[in-house]
């Protein structure tokens, strides 16, 4: 397959896009973004981030989010440092008004051989290592003071297919729970308490319907405890927005009535067991994770999320969906942003 010179990938909310920015930012300031698209025209963004102890993605495609059975096998990867990425974007969004605007994705130069005023994408050139272009243009899309459009370009390296992040599966988590907006900002005062002390947190999921945050660090050891609402997520069909909304208030009453027909492709949570002891709950526990406090509460602090679900692998890996609420898209009335840490362990 072979590079499509000129396309573009339109984001329906700016607003969301921006906030997915400064959260990544906020949490993975010393690593890179890396666009991947793929060279079908089929219109497409993923945008992941690194760190020592964190990965996330994030994946669009005319606004919506996709699952990682969808993404091509083979897709183009570009690496863009994150605060490059974010600076722009503010930049941009200071000066229109982002509510009269549509984002708009612009891949078309290789600059491979080419000569810039820029001391390292020269280096880069010389090193006979694929560097290109990418252009952010925010379009008005009308208003009573016309058509605008603002422009920034930015340069990146072309990824290798062997370099290219690998988007994070739902294999393996049986269960998913609902997090209230409130439960969020109470672990949020926890985490923000005791930062500053490099504490980690251990979370972990029970089966009877119990969310337990054990804060841990020097001369620090603070647990608490909600109750939650299992849900359904559909592993295949995260793009249907309506369906995802509509989960949220289908959950408290699939957790009653686990009888009712399930396709193959849907993880449900068990019924919440109101009688089970401490031993059975013991006995219950779904595997657990293990993060930097600090992490988790660059999550927890996203305003925009009015809705998050998550659900811990078999590994020990947490999978969190973050839903941002989209006021200008018709289409989408939702879109998600979802994120994966890997274990820090419980030494």
């Amino acid at each position: 397959m072979s590079l499509v010179e000129d396309f573009r990938c339109e984001l329906i909310a700016p607003d969301v896009f921006r906030d997915v920015l400064h959260l990544l930012a906020n949490i993975c300031k010393e690593c890179s973004l890396n666009f991947s698209y793929n060279s079908d025209n089929q219109i497409e963004l993923v945008i992941t981030a690194r760190s020592s102890t964190m990965q996330a993605w994030v994946h669009f495609v005319h606004g919506s989010m996709l699952n990682a059975a969808q993404i091509l096998t083979q897709p183009q990867c570009l690496d863009i440092k994150t605060d490059s990425l974010a600076n722009a974007f503010r930049n941009m969004s200071d000066i229109m008004n982002v509510e009269d605007v549509r984002v708009l994705i612009l891949h078309k130069e290789d600059l491979t051989n080419a000569s810039t005023n820029s001391t390292s994408t020269a280096t880069i050139a010389n090193n006979n290592i694929s560097t290109r272009r990418i252009s952010i243009t925010m379009e008005n899309v009308g208003g009573e003071l016309g058509s605008k459009t603002i422009e920034q370009r930015m340069y990146g390296v072309l990824l290798s297919s062997e370099h290219t992040p690998q988007m994070p599966a739902t294999n393996g988590i049986h269960q998913w729970a609902d997090i209230t907006f409130s439960q969020q900002m109470q672990m949020a005062k926890v985490c923000d308490h005791y930062r500053h002390l490099n504490s980690k947190v251990k979370i972990s999921l029970t089966t009877n319907g119990q969310f337990t945050m054990v804060c841990k660090g020097k001369d620090v050891l603070a647990e608490t405890s909600w109750s939650v609402n299992f849900t359904e997520l559909l592993s295949d069909s995260l793009s249907q927005s309506q369906s995802l909304s509509q989960s949220q208030s289908q959950s408290q009453s699939q957790s009653q009535n686990q009888n009712q027909n399930q396709s193959q492709d849907m993880f449900v949570g068990t019924h919440p067991d109101s009688d089970a002891t401490d031993d059975e709950q013991e006995a219950n526990t779904a595997p657990s994770c293990t993060l930097l406090a600090k992490d988790w509460l660059a999550v927890l602090s996203n305003r925009s999320g009015k809705r998050m679900v998550l659900g811990i692998q078999n590994s020990g890996c947490l999978l969190v969906y973050v839903f941002l609420k989209n006021l200008k898209s018709s289409e989408h009335e939702d879109v998600a942003t979802y994120y994966l840490w890997h274990q820090l362990g419980d030494d």
